[in-house]
C-alpha cells in the first residue's frame, strides 16, 4: 500500500469518526434546540441537497491533481468550522445554516478525497483498497457512535462538538502530508 493511500485512510477514518459522534443522536440534538421530526428531516435534506448540487460544481473545479488536494483541504477546514458552529446553535434556523456549511464541506471533501485515493492505489488491488474505505468507515462510524453517546451522557453537547471539531482539525492537519498524486491511465 502506498504511503498516500495509508495517510488518506487515516484521514477518512478521522472524518467518519467525527461524523459518527453525532450521527445516531442527531435527532435528539435537533429536539434539544426546539426541532421536531419534520425540522430534523428538513435540516438533513438541506445538507443533502447542498452537498449533492455542490459535488457537481467542485467535481468539475477540482478535477486536476493539484486542485483536488486544495479543495479537499478547504472542505476539511470548513467541516472543522461547521463542527464548531454546532456550539452556537440555539434554534432550527442555526441548524439549517450549519447544515449548509457542512453540506458545502462535504461536497468539497468527499469527491476530491475519492479522486486522490483512486489515484494513489494500484488498479490491480483496487477492490481490496476500496474495501478498506467502505469496511473501515462502517466500523469507525460505529465506534464514533458509541463515543458520541458516551460524551453527551457523561459531559455535554458542547463538549461533543469540541471533540468533533478537534477530530476534524487533526484530519485537516494530516492533509498537509499528502503528496500530489498525478493522474494515471486505467486501461
Amino acid at each position: 500500500m502506498k504511503d498516500v493511500a495509508r495517510i488518506l485512510l487515516f484521514i477518512g477514518y478521522m472524518w467518519v469518526l467525527a461524523d459518527g459522534y453525532l450521527g445516531p443522536i442527531y435527532a435528539l440534538y435537533s429536539e434539544k434546540i426546539g426541532g421536531d421530526v419534520l425540522d430534523t428531516a428538513g435540516a438533513w435534506a438541506v445538507f443533502m441537497v447542498v452537498s449533492g448540487l455542490l459535488h457537481l460544481v467542485f467535481g468539475r473545479l477540482a478535477d486536476k491533481p493539484h486542485r483536488a488536494k486544495r479543495v479537499m483541504l478547504l472542505g476539511y477546514l470548513l467541516a472543522t468550522f461547521g463542527s464548531v458552529g454546532y456550539i452556537f446553535i440555539t434554534n432550527m434556523f442555526g441548524l439549517f445554516i450549519v447544515q449548509i456549511v457542512l453540506g458545502t464541506a462535504n461536497a468539497m471533501s468527499s469527491s476530491t478525497f475519492d479522486g486522490i485515493y483512486s489515484r494513489s492505489i494500484n488498479k490491480n488491488n483496487a477492490v481490496k483498497m476500496w474495501s478498506y474505505i467502505e469496511g473501515g468507515y462502517a466500523i469507525i462510524t460505529a465506534i464514533g457512535s458509541v463515543i458520541g453517546g458516551l460524551i453527551v451522557t457523561l459531559f455535554s453537547w458542547t463538549f461533543l462538538f469540541v471533540v468533533m471539531a478537534a477530530t476534524n482539525a487533526v484530519a485537516t492537519g494530516i492533509i498537509f502530508f499528502i503528496q500530489d498524486v498525478q493522474q494515471q491511465e486505467w486501461n
